[in-house]
């Protein structure tokens, strides 16, 4: 039979590799991608650059809105579910402790 010391231990790993991969993504969680910036490109009124007929520059300018906005809603995401699986995994470690000192001596 397996001795409360070995149970112990064994808990004692789970609870600090749990705490570990909480911190590990709770530091995840403040990784951004930072928003596409829009570079004016200095050109003159004589060279209007075109690609298959369509003007790039407004294009792009289209674009880069709607990409940032897509990267806010992606970051937001990402941050909320590293923030759940942190807390998830600190209260994963927090039944060592009631493990631990629920068991009868």
């Amino acid at each position: 039979m397996i001795s409360r010391i070995t149970i112990s231990i064994i808990w004692l790993i789970f609870a600090v590799l749990f705490f570990l991969l909480g911190f590990r993504h709770w530091q995840a969680s403040k990784n951004v991608i930072s928003a596409f910036p829009h570079i004016v490109r200095p050109s003159d009124e004589l060279e209007k650059m075109e690609e298959l007929g369509i003007d790039i520059d407004k294009s792009i300018k289209r674009f880069v809105p709607g990409f940032n906005l897509f990267l806010n809603k992606f970051n937001k995401s990402k941050q909320r579910q590293n923030k759940s699986a942190a807390c998830g995994y600190w209260i994963a470690c927090s039944t060592f402790f009631c493990s631990v000192f629920g068991m009868e001596r």
